[in-house]
């Protein structure tokens, strides 16, 4: 357990080092755990059990696809960084990415508490909104840091694997568009 506690501590104070030291031997179960207790805070936040049966039912059923998103949404995630990674020959540690991205996920527990804010007037929404947005911030450079550290890549790099795929993106949706807009107007009459 001090492990774990050891492993969140440095992640939310010195991710540098702990990162370093978990790309060794990454705990991959911790990682898991974090995944599924990060998605399950929404549901936990929204429960309202107003019908006691249908409101239990409700919740049951939203912890439930939390879970299962959140998890395949981690997952896909890090397939799919270590498909791109593949490009720069660094596959092969998609087992230190999924833990260090885990890890990498921790800020959004302090989300929970911001909510709290959100329920007084407008003055502690703006600020509830410039916490989420640090959260948030916090959130994206713990992820680089994590893709920096499971693929030993250079910031360069892990800005140009990171931009990459949405590049792709943006010209595949362009030919796809590209691609209709011409046959309508072949098929156009």
């Amino acid at each position: 357990m001090s492990n774990f506690l050891d492993n969140v501590y440095g992640t939310l104070f010195c991710p540098d080092e702990t990162f370093e030291k978990m790309r060794e031997n990454p705990p991959i179960f911790q990682g898991f755990l974090i995944v599924i207790l990060i998605s399950i805070l929404k549901p936990l936040l929204d429960l309202d059990l107003g019908d006691e049966k249908l409101g239990l039912l409700w919740f049951g059923v939203n912890m439930f696809n939390s879970i299962f998103f959140g998890v395949s949404s981690w997952l896909s995630f890090a397939f799919f960084l270590e498909l791109v990674a593949s490009i720069f020959g660094q596959a092969g540690k998609i087992k230190t990415f999924l833990t260090l991205f885990a890890f990498a996920l921790m800020p959004w527990i302090f989300a929970a508490p911001i909510e709290l804010f959100k329920i007084d007037g407008a003055f502690t929404k703006i600020i509830a909104m410039f916490l989420g947005l640090f959260i948030w911030l916090w959130v994206i450079v713990l992820v680089i840091v994590a893709i920096i550290k499971s693929y030993q890549l250079s910031f360069g790099r892990t800005l140009a694997l990171i931009i990459v795929p949405f590049l792709g993106s943006f010209l595949v949706l362009y030919w796809f568009i590209g691609f209709f807009s011409t046959l309508f107007q072949i098929l156009k009459v």
